[in-house]
């Protein structure tokens, strides 16, 4: 079990690591929210709005999910060899 101890840790900083990118991330999104939808923020076009900080949140949840789904592979790989071990 401790034979990939570093690939473990790795796997663990991965996932934790877009755990916390995540919640940064819905922090962001709500903040955006909250300043589009308040009545102090005057915005000429909603289009160019979201082509610009619209965009830049649907381009950052991809590097997210990317690190998360590292995480996973290296943890389904670990499992796989330690079964094909047995």
């Amino acid at each position: 079990m401790d034979k990939y101890k570093g690939l473990r840790n790795v796997a663990y900083l991965c996932q934790k690591m877009s755990i916390i990118g995540g919640v940064v991330w819905v922090l962001n999104a709500i903040f955006f929210f909250i300043q589009y939808f308040s009545e102090g923020m005057k915005i000429p076009d909603v289009r160019s709005l979201m082509q610009s900080y619209g965009g830049a949140l649907i381009a950052a949840i991809v590097p997210i999910l990317m690190l998360y789904a590292v995480g996973g592979l290296i943890y389904l790989l670990i499992d796989i060899e330690s079964n094909t071990r047995k």
